[in-house]
């Protein structure tokens, strides 16, 4: 058999805090447009040492920071205190209002994105704890949206298939 191309619709894309039992929400409904940046071994930066002007190695720097986005179709309300909505977990709101953060210090609001992609029994997943969020929101044709941003440590992410 070919190997299968994966798209949005083989996908899901969720947001969980630290609890016990994760206090989570679907990033949806939305076109399926999730992005990952920047992503490296190890989740190190490099920097490159000339020697009088020609490269004369790459070394590892700083821990990068990975970005990321996707965007939602603005439906219902925008906040809801019994089943969550994706405002509340970027706001700490509603159902995470009581969320645990999992970024290391405890003093930043943060969680853990998880996309997954399955088809013909495969699945391949995205996992990047310590998201610190953002929500870009617009108004348009056909439709408001909500454009959630996020950032994480390069070091925290992993990407499994099964």
């Amino acid at each position: 058999m070919a190997p299968a191309v994966y798209n949005a619709r083989h996908g899901a894309v969720t947001f969980s805090d630290a609890t016990g039992t994760p206090i989570t929400v679907a990033l949806t409904p939305g076109e399926g447009n999730f992005t990952l940046s920047g992503v490296e071994q190890g989740g190190l930066a490099t920097d490159v040492v000339r020697n009088r002007g020609d490269v004369y190695e790459r070394v590892t720097t700083e821990e990068k920071i990975y970005s990321g986005s996707i965007t939602l179709s603005m439906d219902g309300d925008l906040t809801d205190a019994i089943t969550g909505r994706p405002l509340d977990a970027i706001m700490k709101t509603g159902t995470f209002s009581s969320g645990t953060t999992d970024e290391p210090g405890g003093q930043t609001w943060t969680g853990q994105i998880a996309a997954v992609w399955t088809r013909n029994s495969i699945v391949n997943t995205i996992t990047v704890p310590e998201c610190r969020l953002s929500v870009d929101i617009g108004e348009g044709f056909p439709g408001n949206t909500l454009t959630i941003n996020f950032e994480a440590p390069g070091s925290t992410v992993t990407i499994t298939s099964a």
